[in-house]
C-alpha cells in the first residue's frame, strides 16, 4: 500500500485508524463541536444557539471566561450575524474574510476566532494558536 504524503511527511494508510483514535483522545469533543456547528448552520444561526457556540469552543479550548467576556460585550444578534458572515465567507473560500468577521466579535482574539472557524469548517479552516 502505497503511504499518504502530507508535505515532508508520510503516514502509512494502515496508520489512520490509530491516529484518528489518538487524536480523539487528546482533543475529546471534537466530534460534538462539530456536530454542534453543522447544527447551528443548518438553523441559520439563532442568537441563543450562537452564544451557546461562543461558550463551547471557549470551554473546549480550555479557557471558559472569553466566552463570559464575548457574551457580556456583543449583543447575541451581533454573535448570531458574525458567525453567519464567517460561514458565508468560507463556503466562498474566503478564510481571511471569515476571520475578519469573527473577530469584529469583542474579545474574540485570533486564537479563539480560528477555533470557531475550525468547527464551522472542519475541512477547511485551521487552528491558528501558539501551537502552531
Amino acid at each position: 500500500m502505497m503511504p499518504l504524503r502530507i508535505g515532508p511527511c508520510e503516514i502509512d494508510l494502515g496508520e489512520l485508524p490509530g491516529l484518528i483514535r489518538a487524536y480523539s483522545r487528546l482533543y475529546p469533543g471534537v466530534t460534538e463541536l462539530e456536530r454542534i456547528a453543522k447544527a447551528l448552520i443548518k438553523d441559520d444561526f439563532s442568537d441563543s444557539k450562537s452564544v451557546e457556540f461562543i461558550h463551547a469552543v471557549c470551554r473546549w479550548g480550555g479557557y471558559a471566561g472569553i466566552g463570559e467576556r464575548v457574551e457580556m460585550s456583543n449583543s447575541c444578534s451581533d454573535v448570531s450575524k458574525s458567525m453567519r458572515a464567517a460561514t458565508k465567507c468560507l463556503s466562498m473560500s474566503d478564510p481571511r474574510g471569515a476571520l475578519c468577521s469573527v473577530l469584529a466579535l469583542k474579545h474574540l482574539g485570533m486564537a479563539f476566532a480560528s477555533k470557531h472557524l475550525r468547527f464551522l469548517d472542519p475541512k477547511g479552516a485551521v487552528v491558528l494558536d501558539s501551537i502552531l
